[in-house]
């Protein structure tokens, strides 16, 4: 009796009042690898090769696999090949694979998911990114790219163009670029194809297609074309063309304007994207101090030449300037033995000169020439030359290296200004098996209220690539995956906000197309170029307008050109443009002087009012916890439901509508409006229900915050008491079997 009843009173013990946080419950971690697959271009109809995801139980306990599909907008172009996991409990360490596939319908860029569901709640379900490129049987994607170097140019001065078409798609033929400049800004000086030949007069074919087709039939007056024949050009093949100009030294260009200069490539096949087959760029325009002579060299500088009798041996002077042109310079000549004829000479506008030095006997000669504009610069060349003894009937003239009448001008990599951002190379995140939850980071970019947030890596970079449009879709801000954005301090920046700029001073005979646009944080820069793109419509431009291009503000130089890319899109057009850092950017329309409507004498024009500007401050998260009995808890929720609360204040100048917009892991789940008036504050709430267990980030413009969910059973103590009924109902029998044995001593035998 009393080892059965010290038995019952240990268990009651150890069941009931040990603490359920003492033992900690193992839990299944999945690791998915790899996280997203980029099957790159796939012709339509055709599939890619397979590619296998790997899922790995990295926990202490089973890991069940429910369920893998597809999901997303273009699930039809992907399909499951093979699923090993699906229905499957995968033991600690163990793992399982599926097999999946792009096999594209339709061309374009397509993406859709993997889903996985499982049993770990912390990333339930997990999702791997699948993306790939549709390219049509008979689609080329041909893209053009054009340099200018140098920018500024001087007026009188070479300028070169650098012209690059590629080809993503397939292979093209009757490949043809098209340039188009002013007539009285420069003239070409030469042009060099990588391939191809190249014509500065368009043949009578292209004009007729202009009829028949577009109904063209005179070309805009004053401007010159070249039309360079490429012929065919490969799949992943590319072509170049250098163009020398020789700007006009009496150029006139109003307010300053830059030189405009636009491409067009185009084929005699189906072209995938026409975003990428024009270019537009300006070149700025200085006035070109006085030239001074800085170099003067004489070749050869020194020979031994065998000569017949009585021939005379040549030299050659050259000249250049400090911006290596060629220049027109008298040089004196001087001997020391007395060969040379002459003691001064001239160079023509190539900086070029030639002379003789007699050789009528066998010696040598050191011959000096000095500049007589800067009497330092100079060079000499020592010459030796012996009579042969057989004079030939064609006398041998030693060969010199002329210098070419065409500078050399070096080419230099300049930022491509295509439509789309190719995205740097950067290592694909590594999933790290740990049973702890990391907190994730986003880069973000609120375009006018419009949220646009990807994930990050840890110091701050985009996974992929970041598309962000504004809330009408007229204007977009790219950024390629792998793009580090730091401050003027360098300190990594992860959010972006645009908003319409105030008013600032316009250039003379210029007005701005739409609205400008400030970035801000203001001076941040990026170790990739980034692009952006503005919209707007034709029909809302001046009539009667010279040029369109987009500009940054300076606030030392004021507004600055860009060079930028002019594309068709549904609804009117957009520029683009590449940038390494922000400021305030817009589109400027030069137009006619006359068109200037100038207030009268005397006459202040109309006050600027600031716009909206919208400020978020005070977030707050409040968690929901709900418990089955508060002294004596058997289960606790945590996190279910969550109250998320801000402030939107405007602190511009005029009336606004501001929508908040508010992120869970990334995603947006709910959307708020807020009608502010200039100066007022209000308090915006939202409420987020049903949430499963696991840590949410919560983004809102610029706050951001995180709340978990969690549900929590206390086991042990469900357990105890279960052991201790079980207990208890044996006691109970143990006590009756007992007194029924004592009461039987009193009954008759």
């Amino acid at each position: 009796m009393k080892k059965l009843s010290l038995i019952i009173v240990l268990a009651l013990l150890i069941t009931v009042f040990i603490p359920a946080q003492a033992t900690a419950w193992a839990s299944p971690v999945i690791t998915v690898f790899p996280d997203s697959i980029d099957f790159g271009p796939v012709t339509v109809g055709s599939s890619s090769p397979e590619h296998v995801v790997t899922i790995r139980n990295d926990g202490g306990a089973n890991l069940s696999i429910y369920d893998i599909n597809l999901t997303g907008t273009y699930t039809v172009h992907f399909k499951i090949t093979e699923d090993n996991a699906s229905n499957t409990v995968l033991p600690p360490g163990a793992s399982a694979t599926v097999s999946v596939q792009f096999s594209p319908l339709l061309s374009g860029h397509k993406t859709a998911y993997l889903r996985i569901k499982h049993n770990n709640p912390g990333q339930n379900p997990f999702y791997v990114k699948l993306c790939g490129m549709g390219i049509s049987p008979n689609e080329t994607d041909l893209s053009i790219a054009k340099t200018d170097n140098p920018d500024p140019v001087y007026a009188g001065h070479d300028l070169t163009y650098t012209i690059t078409i590629a080809n993503n798609g397939n292979n093209a033929g009757d490949v043809y670029v098209f340039d188009m400049y002013p007539t009285d800004a420069f003239s070409i000086k030469s042009t060099t194809p990588s391939q191809g030949t190249v014509s500065q007069v368009l043949p009578q074919w292209v004009l007729d297609i202009l009829d028949q087709e577009l109904g063209i039939t005179t070309l805009p007056p004053g401007y010159s074309y070249i039309m360079w024949d490429v012929g065919s050009l490969a799949d992943g093949a590319s072509a170049e063309l250098i163009v020398v100009a020789t700007v006009n030294a009496a150029i006139e260009l109003p307010g300053g304007s830059p030189i405009i200069n636009r491409a067009a490539v185009v084929s005699g096949c189906e072209e995938a994207y026409w975003s990428n087959n024009i270019v537009e760029i300006y070149t700025s325009v200085d006035e070109a101090p006085e030239s001074v002579p800085t170099t003067l060299t004489l070749e050869p500088e020194s020979a031994t030449n065998e000569l017949p009798e009585e021939q005379d041996h040549t030299l050659t002077l050259t000249v250049k300037d400090q911006f290596g042109q060629g220049m027109v310079e008298t040089v004196n000549l001087s001997s020391v033995n007395g060969t040379l004829a002459i003691s001064q000479i001239t160079t023509n506008s190539d900086g070029i000169a030639t002379f003789t030095i007699s050789s009528s006997v066998e010696m040598s000669d050191t011959i000096t020439a000095t500049s007589t504009t800067v009497p330092t610069l100079s060079d000499t060349a020592t010459k030796t030359w012996v009579m042969s003894t057989e004079p030939t009937t064609e006398p041998t003239t030693e060969p010199t290296t002329e210098p070419t009448t065409e500078p050399t001008t070096e080419t230099t990599t300049e930022p491509t200004t295509s439509r789309s951002i190719m995205s740097p190379t950067s290592p694909s995140p590594t999933t790290t098996s740990t049973t702890a939850q990391v907190k994730k980071k986003y880069f973000t970019v609120d375009f006018l209220g419009n949220i646009t947030s990807v994930e990050a890596s840890a110091d701050g970079r985009p996974l992929e690539d970041l598309v962000a449009y504004s809330p009408d879709k007229n204007h977009v801000l790219e950024i390629g995956a792998g793009t580090r954005a730091t401050d003027s301090d360098g300190n990594e920046v992860t959010y972006i906000t645009i908003r319409i700029a105030d008013m600032l001073k316009l250039p003379v005979n210029t007005v701005l197309a739409g609205d400008a646009f400030n970035i801000t944080p203001s001076g941040t820069v990026f170790d990739n170029p980034i692009s952006l793109s503005i919209g707007f419509k034709v029909e809302n431009l001046p009539d009667n307008f010279i040029s369109i291009g987009m500009s940054y503000y300076s606030p030392e130089e004021g507004w600055k050109h860009l060079n930028s890319v002019r594309n068709q899109v549904a609804g009117g057009e957009r520029l683009t443009s590449t940038m390494s850092h922000f400021t305030v950017f817009g589109i400027l329309v030069e137009i006619p002087e006359e068109e200037i409507i100038i207030p009268p004498d005397g006459q202040e024009p109309p006050p600027l009012q600031v716009a909206a500007s919208f400020v978020l401050s005070h977030l707050t998260i409040t968690a929901s916890e709900s418990k089955t009995w508060n002294n004596l808890v058997f289960i606790s929720r945590y996190g279910e439901d969550a109250e998320i609360a801000l402030n939107v204040t405007n602190i511009g100048g005029q009336a606004g509508e501001y929508q908040v917009f508010l992120l869970l892991n990334g995603d947006r789940v709910d959307t708020k409006t807020a009608d502010l008036a200039a100066g007022e504050m209000k308090h915006i709430v939202f409420n987020v229900t049903d949430k499963e267990p696991g840590i949410y980030t919560v983004q809102i413009g610029e706050l951001s915050g995180e709340f978990e969910s969690r549900l929590w059973i206390n086991w042990w103590l469900m357990i105890g008491f279960a052991a201790a009924f079980i207990l208890l109902v044996l006691l109970a029998v143990y006590l009756v079997r007992l007194r029924s044995r004592s009461w039987r001593k009193y009954l008759p035998k």
